[in-house]
């Protein structure tokens, strides 16, 4: 998800009972201002998520609940506003040196998560939606590095290559 998307959810966009988050809006990085349409058709989508984050949101949705001050945003600040983009990134900052993890933004991580499932092997039209491209050329010209790695990845994984004159072909 794009952060400004992550920030504009609310929680009628969350399905505990599916696993699935729902983008429909964003949350304007620069205004700081709820938008009713995303950047663009293709960032509308459902997004299939793990058990283990709807339980972690289910949680943040019950600690959460004193802060909501007439908002239905999903992720908030103490006073009941939108979280600042500037905010979530110095709090990721501080989260990764903590850690003692390279440093990276709240974009770099989408990023990361294009680029993996595309080593992992998925299609690059299934990425594309995920991430909320248009289209999947979209996809290939920003994670072309990761397209051409998931190939072999993939024969890698399913151990297909064999060694033949000192190279290995698959």
């Amino acid at each position: 998800m794009r952060i400004g998307e992550a920030l504009g959810l609310i929680w009628t966009d969350i399905n505990f009972e599916k696993g699935i988050i729902s983008v429909n809006r964003t949350l304007d990085t620069v205004e700081n201002t709820l938008k009713t349409k995303p950047k663009n058709l293709s960032s509308i989508r459902s997004i299939q998520v793990s058990n283990e984050l709807m339980k972690l949101l289910s949680g943040h949705k019950k600690k959460q609940v004193r802060y909501l001050k007439g908002n239905n945003l999903v992720f908030i600040s103490d006073n009941g506003k939108p979280l600042y983009y500037n905010y979530v990134h110095r709090t990721l900052k501080h989260i990764i040196k903590k850690a003692d993890l390279p440093e990276i933004s709240p974009h770099g991580l989408r990023y990361t998560a294009g680029s993996l499932l595309l080593e992992k092997g998925c299609s690059l039209a299934s990425v594309a939606e995920f991430l909320g491209h248009a289209n999947t050329t979209t996809t290939s010209q920003i994670y072309i590095h990761a397209v051409k790695k998931a190939v072999s990845v993939s024969q890698a994984l399913s151990n297909t290559g064999r060694q033949e004159a000192g190279k290995t072909t698959y």
